[in-house]
């Protein structure tokens, strides 16, 4: 399955960048909502989820591959849903065409993302720096 291509601007790497710099927040606002539903039928399991995660966010025991497969801290580690389904897009600035096994997709291919120091996956800084302004922008086709 082709998916659309990812239009690439300055704007979406630094919006993939907050998001990944908020995975902390995000995580303690997942602790929250399991807590305060008491109720809840599989809460030990999403419990054990948070602790993973959080873990994982402070640890990062996967680190050297990660840095290799061009991830961020956010893509590497948090559990995503997809499609069963073999799915590739055009790489976000060369255009190359970037595989997966599912429809999870990356945005960049692995030499760009190695090049600008970007997340393939999402485009976000590799390392989370908020303060990074010189984000690549994808060429506009005719």
């Amino acid at each position: 399955m082709l998916l659309e291509p990812v239009v690439l601007s300055p704007e979406f790497c630094r919006a993939a960048t907050e998001r990944n710099a908020n995975f902390a927040l995000a995580i303690d606002e997942w602790e929250r909502d399991i807590n305060a539903r008491p109720d809840m039928r599989f809460r030990d399991y999403a419990l054990r989820d948070v602790a993973r995660a959080r873990a994982h966010l402070t640890e990062d025991p996967r680190r050297e591959t990660r840095l290799a497969r061009c991830r961020c801290v956010r893509c590497e580690y948090e559990s995503r849903l997809a499609g069963a389904a073999v799915s590739s897009r055009p790489c976000a600035l060369c255009a190359a065409m970037v595989g997966s096994g599912s429809t999870s997709v990356d945005v960049l291919c692995l030499p760009c993302a190695q090049e600008h120091e970007l997340c393939a996956h999402c485009a976000g800084d590799i390392q989370g720096r908020r303060e990074r302004t010189d984000y690549p922008a994808a060429a506009v086709a005719d």
